[in-house]
């Protein structure tokens, strides 16, 4: 099947709204600690997601295959620049980032049961039980994509839909609010959010940097349709349409988020956060009921996170067979079912995605999870600039070359001055903090 433009904003959209925009605000309102700085780090990642995919529409469309970085890697650079990419991604990133997603989904799930109340998410049994059900979803999720691969587009549309119910809920809620309690209590408000005061300029600088990775976070996924490009129909014509109208349209909505989050929640929730940070319900609780924000609403998120899972998932799983066909796997990753399914590539992503989730657990450290996060955003944040880069690389090594559209050259020289200083900054951090005030990893 051919993505046009209509699809391939749904893909877009439906890829980059997932766990981030329903725990991020929590952690950027906590360390920033102004409403309108908050919501001008929403906006500044927001652009930097929209520089890198101007990058990324030149690059999607000077090689439509599929690929995406790796691709982009192996001809800018060395074909072992490509292959060293492949296999990170296979082995760290990808499995790294679904057992993040799925630790942060079944939190958010949990959230609205008993059992939160009964059982602290940072002790070992409320750890221990997240593990249990993220490996029982993972679980399900390998047997449907390798046992009933059809019921995979169920998944993504079903997400869809809980999304939007999701996401409609906490807009309405908040709305709601304002209306409600009128322009005086905003105001009230205003200054109140945190108590964060970061203890020098290099301190400052480093949480501000991390405050930006964080809401980056949120945006993820800005590059996924280069990953299938040779899905995509008409890509000189898809390609730009699809960056340039998703990222926006995923930005207006992030900052109508925040700005409920910051101007109709209590500004006390970002100060005295609990161990499981879900704003969003607490808003919901406000308008409907207890009842509903405790046991509905977290159950629509959980739906709603578990697209992003499954794509984040199924996607390592067709990199994998790709990296196989290069000959950096054994043949067998390169093998598929009748149904077209990598089988090998799911099990092998299945079992790394259960050794990233567990390796939290059998650290001392409380920050283990946090760190897991730091060190997978920091690899991925070296291939984009690195693909970024390429831009310039292919400027001059396919100078003869006609492009159906050329992203102005400060575009990539800024994106990857931008990512240079998030990989450097979260590298150098774990060098000059310890471990409990470093931002990047408490």
């Amino acid at each position: 099947m051919k993505l046009g433009v209509k699809d391939g904003i749904i893909f877009m959209v439906g890829n980059m709204v997932g766990c981030g925009i329903f725990m991020s605000p929590e952690i950027i309102g906590e360390k920033v600690g102004n409403e309108l700085l908050t919501l001008m780090f929403w906006m500044l990642g927001g652009v930097v997601a929209l520089l890198g995919a101007f990058c990324y529409v030149e690059l999607g469309i000077l090689f439509p295959e599929a690929g995406g970085e790796g691709l982009y890697l192996s001809d800018a650079y060395h074909p072992y620049v490509g292959a060293v990419y492949y296999l990170v991604s296979i082995f760290i990133s990808f499995p790294g980032a679904t057992a993040v997603m799925l630790e942060k989904n079944v939190t958010c799930l949990l959230y609205g049961f008993f059992v939160s109340e009964a059982i602290d998410a940072e002790s070992a049994g409320g750890k221990w039980l997240v593990f249990g059900i993220s490996v029982g979803i993972l679980a399900v999720l390998v047997a449907v994509n390798i046992l009933w691969p059809k019921y995979t587009v169920w998944i993504s549309r079903t997400s869809i839909v809980f999304k939007v119910l999701s996401i409609g809920l906490t807009l309405f809620a908040g709305v709601f609010c304002l209306i409600r309690d009128g322009v005086e209590k905003i105001e009230e408000k205003t200054g109140e959010v945190s108590k964060a005061e970061p203890a020098g300029v290099l301190y400052s600088a480093t949480l501000y940097v991390y405050v930006l990775l964080a809401a980056l976070w949120s945006y993820d996924g800005w590059n996924t349709i280069n990953l299938i490009g040779g899905s995509v129909k008409n890509p000189k014509k898809t390609f730009p349409l699809v960056l340039g109208i998703s990222i926006p349209v995923v930005m207006c909505l992030y900052l109508a988020l925040n700005a409920v989050y910051l101007w109709a929640a209590p500004a006390a929730l970002f100060a005295e956060t609990t161990t499981v940070k879900f704003v969003s319900a607490s808003l919901v609780e406000r308008v409907f009921s207890t009842e509903f924000a405790r046991w509905v609403y977290p159950v629509f998120v959980f739906f709603a996170i578990i697209g992003s899972v499954n794509g984040c998932f199924i996607c390592s799983a067709y990199v994998t067979q790709a990296t196989a066909q290069c000959n950096y796997l054994p043949a067998m990753f390169a093998q598929e079912t009748k149904d077209k399914v990598p089988a090998a590539g799911v099990l092998l992503q299945g079992a790394l995605t259960v050794f990233f989730a567990i390796l939290p657990l059998t650290s001392i450290s409380s920050s283990a999870s946090n760190i897991l996060f730091t060190v997978v955003n920091m690899i991925m944040w070296v291939s984009y600039g690195l693909a970024a880069c390429s831009v310039l690389v292919f400027r001059v090594k396919l100078s003869d070359v006609k492009r159906a559209f050329s992203v102005p050259l400060p575009v990539p020289v800024l994106f990857t001055l931008v990512a240079s200083v998030i990989v450097l900054t979260g590298a150098v951090s774990f060098v000059l903090f310890p471990t409990k005030t470093n931002p990047f990893a408490s």
